[in-house]
C-alpha cells in the first residue's frame, strides 16, 4: 500500500536531484546544455533528512537505505539516539544538524501550531547550499513564499511539493517560472490502483470508517453509505458526497483532495 507514494517520493527526489525538469526545458529550447548537467549529483550515496519519524518516515528510511542513501532523522516525540531498522541503524540528530548535513530533506511532520511555516527563511537558511527539499506531508509546514525565494536564488537546489495549506491550491504565482520545482495536487498517494484498492476495502469491510454501506454503483465506481453527516469534506480517506442521512463515496472523482 505504501508503495503508491514511496514511487512518487523517490521520483521527485531523484529528478531534482539530476536536474532532469530544467534540463527538459534547456534541452527543448535547443540549448544542449550536457556540460552544465553533467556536473550534477549522483542520488546514491547521498544523505537523506527524514523529519519526521513516526512510521512513514521510517518506511522512506528503509527504502532510500536500498538506495545506499545515508539517513539522519529528527523527530521531537523521540528521546533516543538511534533507531534500529532491519539490519541498520538511523541516528537521531538536531533539527539544526539535519538540515547543514542533508542533501536532500523529507518532510514527515503533522500540521500542528508547532509546525505551521516550520520551514520558514530562516530554517531553509541552514540546509546545505544547493540542498532539494520534498514535503508529501502536510501543508502549511512549509513557507512557500520563502521557499520560492530561496529556489530563484539557488540557495535550495530543488523542490517538490504535493500537499499545500489551502487545497485546492490557488494563486501560486510566486513559483512560477522555477525550473527545478514539482508541484503536484495532492496526488502522492492517489493512482487508479489505489483507488481500486479503496472502493473494494470499502465493500469487503462495510464498517470501515464507521458508515454503513447500503448499496453499490459499480458503474460509477462509488458506494452509497448512511449516516455521514460530512458531506463535501474528506473522512477517512474518501470524499463524501451528498446530505442527509444518505450519501455517496467518490473514491475516484475527487481522489486528487483523499486524505489517504
Amino acid at each position: 500500500m505504501q508503495s503508491r507514494w514511496l514511487s512518487m517520493w523517490l521520483g521527485a527526489a531523484v529528478a531534482l536531484t539530476r536536474g532532469l525538469i530544467p534540463a527538459t526545458i534547456a534541452t527543448l529550447k535547443d540549448e544542449w546544455p550536457r556540460p552544465r548537467f553533467s556536473s550534477y549529483h549522483e542520488f546514491l550515496g547521498q544523505t537523506l533528512g527524514i523529519v519526521g519519524f513516526g512510521s512513514i518516515g521510517r518506511v522512506v528510511a528503509k527504502k532510500a537505505h536500498a538506495f545506499r542513501l545515508q539517513c539522519v532523522a529528527y523527530d521531537p516525540m523521540l528521546s533516543v539516539d538511534a533507531v534500529e531498522l532491519d539490519g541498520f541503524s538511523v541516528p537521531l540528530i538536531t533539527l539544526n544538524a539535519l538540515l547543514s548535513s542533508s542533501d536532500t530533506v523529507s518532510l514527515h511532520l503533522p500540521f500542528l501550531p508547532e509546525t505551521k511555516n516550520l520551514f520558514n527563511a530562516s530554517t531553509l537558511d541552514q540546509m546545505t547550499e544547493g540542498a532539494c527539499l520534498v514535503n508529501r506531508g502536510r501543508g502549511g509546514i512549509v513557507d512557500e513564499l520563502a521557499l520560492a525565494e530561496h529556489l530563484r536564488s539557488g540557495r535550495i537546489g530543488g523542490a517538490a511539493i504535493d500537499v499545500f495549506l489551502a487545497e485546492p491550491a490557488k494563486d501560486l504565482n510566486h513559483f512560477v517560472g522555477i525550473e527545478n520545482l514539482i508541484l503536484t495536487p495532492h496526488t502522492a498517494g492517489v493512482t487508479h490502483e489505489s483507488n481500486e484498492r479503496v472502493s473494494q476495502m470499502i465493500a469487503d469491510n462495510p464498517n470501515v470508517a464507521g458508515v454503513v454501506v447500503i448499496g453499490i454503483e459499480p458503474q460509477w465506481r462509488k458506494i452509497v453509505v448512511d449516516g455521514i453527516k460530512t458531506a463535501g469534506k474528506p473522512v477517512e480517506g474518501f470524499w463524501i458526497e451528498g446530505n442527509g442521512d444518505t450519501a455517496t463515496v467518490a473514491s475516484a472523482s475527487k481522489a486528487a483532495y483523499s486524505m489517504m
